[in-house]
Order: structure tokens, then sequence, then C-alpha cells
């Protein structure tokens, strides 16, 4: 959001270089921004590289596309990502507790067998990867 002191000409010149560039402008306040950013883009950071780690150096001779981009942002520099992770800290933590709930009922179908059950949750992963993606517009 931009600030009480922000004129709108300021505004409009900011909305005009993003656009040039090929942005989406996006008014948001810095809660939002950083609730929003440690889900996008701090946790999938974490994320690929706990799969990176995860991953038997073994296996590399069957490591395709999928692996190499799912776990393509773990080669970003942890001299760049400490500060970010470190400054939004909190909101990581909470993108951390939802995933980890997301996994421990995909663990749990798979323990019990309920198949049909892990079939429609990955449904609504279809539909909702669809929607993130923007391929739902």
């Amino acid at each position: 959001m931009p600030l009480e002191r922000t004129s709108s000409h300021a505004r409009s010149l900011a909305q005009d270089l993003a656009l040039a560039v090929g942005a989406n402008p996006l008014w948001i306040d810095a809660t939002t921004h950083d609730q929003w950013a440690a889900a996008t883009s701090h946790f999938p950071y974490l994320l690929a590289s706990a799969l990176t780690l995860a991953t038997p150096t073994e296996a590399r001779p069957l490591a395709g596309p999928g692996l190499r981009s799912t776990t393509r942002i773990a080669a970003t520099s942890p001299d760049m990502m400490l500060d970010v992770l470190q400054t939004n800290s909190d909101e990581l933590m909470q993108s951390l507790a939802r995933f980890n709930q997301q996994l421990a009922a995909i663990e749990t179908l798979v323990r019990q067998g309920q198949w049909e059950d892990l079939h429609n949750l990955l449904e609504q992963a279809v539909e909702r990867q669809k929607y993130l993606s923007g391929a739902g517009r």
C-alpha cells in the first residue's frame, strides 16, 4: 500500500514502471506481503532445499525434469536467502505449519492405504495448482 504521503503521480509512475517491465502491479499492505511472500517464495525455497537434501545422491541417474524443476530454486544463494528467511521468520513458520499439516494428512492416507481419499486430495491439489498458476483465469 502506498504511504499517506505518496502522491498519485508517484503511484502512477510506479505502476507504469511495473507494467513496462512486464510485472503485475499489486498494492497490498506490508503484513499481507510478508504472508504471501513467505508462502510463495521463502517456503518453496526451503521445501526445494529439503527435497534436494532428502534425495539420495545415488538416485541421480533417475533424476529427470520433475526433480530438476521442483528443486531448481534450491540453487539460490544461501547468503541471500538467509537474510530473507530471518526477516520474515514468523510468517515462514506459519507456512511450515500449514505444509506439515498437509504432509501429515498425506502420510496418514498412504500409511492407511486410503487410496481413494488420497486421490481426492491430489485432485484438490490439481485444482489449487491451476488456480495459483493462473490457468483457471
